[in-house]
Parts: C-alpha cells; structure tokens; sequence
C-alpha cells in the first residue's frame, strides 16, 4: 500500500479551531515510518522526533526515546 501520509502537514493559519486546540504545529512523515512532530513558536520551534504506523484507520505513533505505543 502506498504511503499516503508521506511529506509535509500544515495546519491552515486560518483554521481557527485548530490553531487554538493544537497550536502552531506541522508534520512531516517519510516512507521509513518516521515521524517529525514541530510546534513552531514565536522566536523558536520544538521538534518532536516519533515514529509511526497505521493500522486500518488508526494512526499509532511512537516516542523512540521513551518507547510506548498509543
């Protein structure tokens, strides 16, 4: 199956709702199931390193450094 999440995610800055709820954060998957999770702050940005899966529907992501699926 190919992978249909990989490249870049942005929240719309528009999307209000979404911009409250998640913050200023975007998301960039490779076909390797690695995951890079940024919130991008006013002076800098916060990178969250995971990986990830998806089973059926279900997106299931990883902190390498503190293992633990969810």
């Amino acid at each position: 199956m190919e992978n249909q999440l990989k490249g870049k995610w942005v929240i719309g800055p528009k999307d209000r709702d979404a911009v409250l709820r998640f913050g200023n954060v975007s998301m960039e998957f490779d076909d390797g199931g690695r995951l890079t999770y940024v919130v991008h702050g006013p002076k800098t940005d916060q990178k969250i390193f995971l990986t990830y899966a998806v089973k059926g529907d279900v997106l299931v992501t990883d902190q390498p450094s503190s293992p633990r699926a969810c």
